[in-house]
């Protein structure tokens, strides 16, 4: 599955900005073209919102320019597009320390007001549900919650999904809608003394396969798999044990796209240091 992004710059006009859960900060925008956020047939479908550098700061990115400062780039997952209304909302996950400090994003979302503006390239994203698949399974952190609620919504009527989701709170999976056929297990992140964001999805999504694999109808080629969070118990954890499970980690759509302590700049890095080798 390849990821497409199209590099359309949009102009984003904040409506309104609302706590929708404890850690979900939502932000509705109208959009300058709906167009290929309507046409987009994939349920995580992404954007790259462009932050200006704080005062004084310049951007990772900035080495290559001699003109004004690179603006800082994040990508954001979109909740929900209203194509006759010209319209798109994204959710914030909302992270940081006990003194309220919190990356760029997270701090413009708290502190958006309407008529606001922002450019965003995209839109990207490689998923939707396959119509034809029976059974899934959708696993992720409070960073995924918009994606997979995208996905249940897209999916059929007689489908089957397993759906794990680690997030401080419930109330922020009670953003994912309901489904006759999915069972919707939630975990609260790990609070040992070394654990890190994800332990406690990748302990859950590998109990949830072990299960699936103790079915006498076990049929590893007949789950479609959605495993999106923290990068470190995505790609070093959760992927090898789907792959010795014999779920297509190649078809999946497997994407550890943070990594706790490191900006989205210096995620990149680590994801070049930390590539699979058959990825």
């Amino acid at each position: 599955m390849v990821a497409f992004m199209a590099r359309i710059t949009s102009t984003f006009t904040v409506t309104t900005s609302d706590r929708v859960s404890p850690t979900i900060q939502r932000v509705m925008f109208d959009v300058s073209d709906i167009t290929p956020f309507a046409d987009s047939p994939n349920t995580d479908a992404y954007v790259k919102l462009l932050f200006e550098p704080p005062a004084g700061e310049t951007s990772a990115t900035d080495a290559t320019t001699t003109e004004t400062p690179a603006r800082i780039m994040r990508t954001y997952t979109v909740h929900s597009i209203d194509a006759d209304a010209a319209t798109l909302a994204i959710d914030f996950a909302l992270h940081g320390d006990d003194a309220g400090n919190s990356g760029i994003a997270c701090a413009w979302a708290l502190s958006a007001r309407p008529g606001d503006v922002i450019e965003a390239l995209g839109p990207g994203g490689a998923y939707s549900p396959n119509p034809d698949t029976t059974r899934h399974l959708l696993c992720g952190d409070a960073t995924a919650i918009p994606a997979i609620a995208s996905a249940i919504k897209a999916l059929p009527a007689d489908a089957i999904a397993d759906v794990v989701v680690e997030a401080p709170d419930y109330a922020d999976v009670d953003l994912i809608p309901n489904h006759p056929g999915a069972a919707i297990t939630h975990v609260t992140p790990s609070n040992a003394p070394d654990a890190e964001p994800g332990d406690s999805l990748a302990e859950m999504t590998t109990a949830i396969v072990g299960k699936l694999e103790s079915r006498p109808d076990f049929d590893p080629t007949g789950i479609q798999v959605f495993i999106h969070g923290e990068a470190n118990a995505v790609m070093k954890r959760i992927r090898p044990m789907l792959k010795d499970a014999g779920l297509q980690v190649r078809g999946a759509s497997i994407s550890g796209y943070w990594r706790v302590g490191r900006t989205e700049e210096g995620f990149r890095t680590w994801k070049k240091e930390n590539r699979p080798d058959d990825a």
